[in-house]
């Protein structure tokens, strides 16, 4: 299965649901379509395994070489984590469906920017970066 066809289910869920669990859910699953996508993405480009950390993941679009754009990738996977975290881990505070559309319409931004960095000449800088952030965890 392809981690981005989470994305249709968080719109279906959206669209058919206001309960409270839905908007969790959604989230969530944006979230993970994003992180698997991209994680599966860098691994089989860069001929690499990234650990299964999701603090990791972000440091990759950190660098110094990185362009505006690609540290936006890293926000934006830093900040659909957040968005995981609370929707999953913080019951006592409420996820509104507002907030559940937020973290969707941001996993489709970071899914077409990332697609685009990839497939063009920043691919080398952000395979680079990985590597980079690989070789840090490693060493902490």
């Amino acid at each position: 299965m392809k981690p981005i066809r989470f994305l249709k289910v968080t719109a279906k869920k959206l669209k058919d649901s206001s309960h409270e669990s839905d908007s969790r859910t959604s989230a969530g699953r944006s979230y993970y379509a994003i992180y698997h996508e991209i994680k599966s993405t860098l691994e089989a480009e860069g001929q690499i395994k990234i650990p299964d950390d999701h603090g990791l993941l972000p440091q990759c679009f950190f660098f110094s070489e990185a362009t505006v754009k690609i540290k936006e990738i890293g926000i934006g996977l830093q900040t659909l984590y957040t968005y995981r975290r609370k929707a999953d881990y913080k019951l006592e505070e409420k996820v509104e469906q507002r907030h559940a559309r937020e973290a969707y319409k941001l996993a489709c931004t970071i899914y077409e920017d990332f697609s685009n960095l990839i497939k063009g000449e920043t691919k080398a800088l952000v395979l680079a970066g990985t590597k980079s952030a690989i070789n840090r965890g490693a060493l902490n």
